[in-house]
């Protein structure tokens, strides 16, 4: 790490791999105006880091000295946002935002930190110097120059970079109590590359992992989405396991774990590494259904009695289970049809009016996923997409288990045109794993057939229309012709 009298390291165009080919051509704009106005012009961050891995970022943001009001006044397509620190949307065709952050000025870890203080500090501009060392991890802090196209590290990135390493900049045991959420960061960047987390800074987040629970949760949440989405889950939860980060992200995963390692753990693994398939195949499903996915084989009944009244636990156990042999322990099943029908019909949605809002009744299922998930604190959303594709996904291996061949034909006539099917479906896909490979292999052919089916009847809905066009145009014809 450079000390504060060192020079930065400064490569030169000849020196790096990175191309301005690569870069996106609205981001080009933003740097060369910005450039050619006087100010200096950098791309900044995971931009960077990415281009010199040979990846394609998702997000292009640039650092300037130019003021938010400055660069509002550049561009006319910008708007200024934020309470905590002042940045600058920049909006182009597409719904594409290109942002634009004047530099910051480096924290004084001195001062106390009270809840107050990061606000204040965080709206002191400073110069690109600072702005790098306040950064969260040195991959994180190098700066690439439009004005004559070298790469700027003042952090020691490159070297980490070349040596595969996660370091948060400065003394890391300081830097992670200023922000707890660093850790869940470095944790992400080590599962996203591959890289080894550094000794240093990975005894700091064993040591620390408590105070996250300092942290906003909706910082926390919106971290581990990320995680969840990004690709990387498999490994990112493996290493929360291993730095401790676990058991105050999601106790119930963490609490299942050390009763039965092994078997949790396989059947964690299998389910993250589809997880992770679904988001590279069609891009980040749904968070609700990834939430559950994770639920299931992980929240036995155990793991409920400890979160949930006991009274709730027997009856919400079976949507949890992996097996039909399993749910058959929790549920029986006199009137299976009766069940499956109240089970796939939809819950209660949308705005509720006020005067009737004290009557809207938590069903327990719903209760049991806000016990399950604290403290990440699901979003309602979430968790109406938590409780649809549990309840379909258990209505479908109870369908399986029906022994009389007519209640399984009405079975699945009744979950086929059940609007949570698709809910269940992708549910299915996820945690699928031994005997449930066979039943997933039935849904499936059900899925094409109810694709099929739907196809013939936009078909069929298609050409009623044009017959309808058809006669009205007869019968305009008509009334003409008689005038």
């Amino acid at each position: 790490m450079p000390t504060e009298d060192q020079q930065p390291l400064i490569l030169s165009r000849d020196e790096h791999s990175l191309s301005r080919k690569k870069i996106d051509p609205d981001a080009l704009k933003v740097l060369y105006r910005l450039h050619r106005s006087g100010y200096k012009a950098y791309l900044v961050g995971g931009g960077v880091r990415d281009l010199l891995l040979g990846k394609q970022p998702k997000d292009f943001d640039i650092g300037t000295d130019a003021s938010p009001d400055t660069v509002r006044r550049l561009f006319r397509n910008s708007r200024i946002i934020g309470r905590r620190f002042k940045i600058n949307h920049v909006y182009f065709k597409g719904n594409k935002i290109i942002e634009v952050t004047t530099f910051r000025a480096e924290v004084d870890s001195d001062e106390e930190t009270e809840d107050v203080e990061p606000v204040v500090r965080d709206n002191q501009f400073g110069d690109d110097e600072s702005d790098a060392l306040r950064r969260d991890l040195t991959i994180n802090g190098l700066f690439y120059d439009i004005s004559d196209y070298s790469i700027i590290d003042y952090v020691g990135g490159i070297q980490d970079l070349n040596d595969g390493i996660i370091r948060i900049i400065g003394e890391p045991e300081r830097r992670i109590r200023e922000d707890p959420v660093r850790m869940i960061r470095a944790v992400r960047h080590a599962a996203r590359t591959g890289f080894e987390i550094e000794p240093v800074t990975y005894n700091a987040i064993r040591d620390l992992a408590q105070q996250i629970e300092l942290s906003s949760p909706a910082r926390v949440h919106e971290e581990v989405i990320r995680d969840l989405t990004g690709c990387h889950a498999r490994e990112a939860f493996k290493l929360f396991d291993k730095t401790g980060l676990l058991p105050y992200l999601t106790p119930i995963i963490s609490e299942a774990i050390q009763r039965d390692p092994k078997n949790v753990w396989k059947c964690l693994d299998h389910t993250l590494a589809q997880i992770d398939k679904m988001s590279a195949s069609v891009g980040p499903g749904s968070v609700g259904t990834y939430f559950a996915a994770m639920l299931v084989g992980v929240a036995g009944v155990e793991e409920l009695r400890d979160r949930v009244p006991e009274s709730l636990a027997d009856e919400v156990a079976p949507f949890f289970v992996e097996s039909a042999g399993e749910l058959a322990q929790y549920a029986a099943l006199p009137e299976p049809l009766e069940k499956l029908e109240r089970a796939s019909a939809p819950t209660l949605r949308g705005p509720v009016r006020r005067s009737s809002r004290k009557k809207v009744k938590k069903s327990d299922l719903r209760r049991t996923i806000d016990a399950l998930y604290l403290p990440l604190q699901i979003t309602r959303r979430e968790r109406d997409v938590m409780e649809d594709a549990l309840r379909m996904r258990f209505a479908m291996i109870t369908a399986t288990m029906s022994a009389e061949p007519d209640e399984r034909q009405e079975a699945l006539r009744v979950i086929r045109k059940s609007p949570l099917f698709s809910a269940g479906l992708k549910l299915l896909r996820l945690t699928a794993r031994g005997e449930n490979a066979e039943l997933l292999d039935e849904w499936e052919s059900v899925s094409a057939d109810r694709q099929h089916k739907s196809a013939k009847d936009v078909k069929r809905e298609k050409k009623k229309r044009t017959r309808r066009r058809r006669r009205r145009r007869k019968r305009s014809d008509r009334a003409d012709s008689e005038e």
